[in-house]
């Protein structure tokens, strides 16, 4: 879980220099943030936008080019990272162009009032270092998928064809090259389809129950039916073989992280909890079913949406940390039948005590049971201290840590995550090792293509690891 603190600390800069922290709470968490919206236009409304775009709808307005590109490489891919700030949202913006220069080019054959809006899109991208308010600006190297109303895009020039095409949302990749000359930066867009979000929900409800009740529970915190749909069907993009390697998860509804800095501009959207006994719950707070319009997937795919990615996030901490859990959970049984083995030792102490061979027999078998739940007991101890998480993770008993990262362990996933260079998918996921496996892991079940372009070596770990 991110502090406010931490997010401050948390720009590319400062990430560059700093390397994954070590010592780690009880608790693994996916933050976002929480933008207040202009009141006087949105981002796509507002006289100044409309006007300039009347005045300058060419393929050269604003200074930059708007050409068609067959866009980044899949070499090009391996450098990038992927933006996932659940709470992304296009109206918090203003809606002015602020004359950047910067080279910009799409794919494919799109209108001009399309590429125009795109353009605007790419401007405040890099001129709002808000764009992903607490992991810093819009760097290089960086590809973000947003949702946009096709309405929008709708000019009294486009064909009966294009009207219909851009109807309903549409998603589109933002994709930020490497700075060219003078560090100008360069913006790629290509369109990824008609967003799907909505229509995937569609007479799902009940299929995507069965799924998670099979696996799962709700506590009582749990009132609103539509949010709970949404977490059903959140779950349901998890392949069943997947689902059953962390079963009994207990989801909770709560309003907020206790540990947020300031409850009035909470961070926090869920977390994965794990107690001694290996019990493991996932708390989902409101700032989680806030609107975004980041998008993750393609249209062969299907896309998905900041809740779902966010579930799936934390799902992926149950699934690194399910050695242990299960571990936790064996030598917390064992210790439990010791524990009563030797108070039964203990309270039959004083028949034990009396002479004579009558209770011999029956005193021996109880000193017996208990010494040997007692060695059972130490030996459980001894191999949970030696298991190890996929990201490297190990068991402490100290005070209310519980996990600690070991700097020398050795994993699958560590060993595939060092041959793609050892870099963080995405810019959260430089918090830690343990945040950036739950975030290449929701980019391989909701955004597998792109996903492995970025990392090959990690894809083929997890589709070993977790097939679909």
């Amino acid at each position: 879980m991110l502090t406010q603190k931490e997010k401050k600390s948390l720009n590319p800069s400062s990430l560059q220099a700093n390397g994954f922290p070590n010592p780690r709470s009880l608790s693994g968490g996916i933050s976002g943030t929480k933008f207040q919206p202009i009141s006087s236009s949105d981002f796509f409304g507002g006289k100044s936008n409309r006007q300039s775009l009347q005045q300058g709808e060419d393929e050269s307005s604003g200074g930059t080019s708007l050409a068609k590109s067959t866009g980044p490489s899949d070499t090009d891919y391996q450098s990038m990272q992927v933006g996932t700030d659940g709470t992304f949202n296009l109206n918090s913006w203003d809606s002015a162009q602020h004359g950047l220069d910067f080279g910009f080019t799409t794919e494919g054959n799109m209108p001009v009032a399309v590429k125009n809006k795109l353009k605007l899109v790419a401007d405040n991208l890099l001129y709002q270092n808000r764009t992903v308010k607490n992991l810093g600006s819009f760097p290089e190297n960086f590809t973000l998928s947003l949702s946009i109303n096709g309405s929008e895009f709708t000019r009294p020039k486009m064909s009966a064809d294009e009207k219909k095409r851009y109807s309903g949302d549409t998603v589109f990749e933002f994709v930020r090259l490497k700075n060219g000359p003078k560090r100008k930066a360069n913006i790629f867009v290509r369109e990824l389809g008609a967003d799907t979000v909505k229509a995937q929900m569609a007479g799902t409800g009940a299929h995507d129950k069965k799924i998670f009740d099979h696996y799962f529970t709700t506590d009582a915190t749990w009132g609103n039916a539509s949010e709970l749909e949404m977490l059903y069907h959140a779950i349901a993009k998890i392949p069943a073989s997947i689902l059953a390697k962390v079963p009994s998860l207990v989801f909770k509804r709560k309003k907020m992280d206790d540990g947020e800095a300031d409850p009035k501009q909470p961070h926090v959207m869920a977390k994965h909890t794990m107690k001694h006994s290996g019990e493991s719950s996932i708390e989902v707070y409101d700032l989680a079913f806030e609107k975004s319009h980041i998008r993750f997937g393609d249209d062969q795919q299907g896309f998905s949406d900041n809740l779902t990615q966010t579930i799936v996030h934390e799902i992926g901490h149950a699934l690194d940390s399910r050695v242990i859990r299960k571990g936790l959970s064996d030598s917390d049984n064992v210790s439990n039948d010791w524990q009563q083995a030797y108070e039964k030792e203990k309270l039959n102490e004083p028949i034990c005590a009396e002479p004579g061979p009558y209770f011999e027999s029956y005193c021996q078998d109880i000193k017996s049971k208990s010494s040997d739940l007692f060695s059972k007991h130490l030996q459980f101890k001894t191999a949970l201290y030696q298991l190890r998480s996929e990201s490297g993770e190990a068991y402490v008993a100290s005070g209310n840590s519980l996990l600690y990262n070991d700097p020398k362990a050795k994993t699958g996933y560590l060993s595939a995550l060092d041959k793609d260079q050892a870099k963080a998918g995405t810019l959260y996921g430089r918090k830690s090792r343990q945040e950036n496996f739950a975030e290449l892991f929701s980019l391989y079940i909701l955004d597998t293509k792109r996903f492995s372009k970025m990392y090959p070596n990690v894809y083929a770990y997890f589709l070993k690891s977790f097939p679909k």
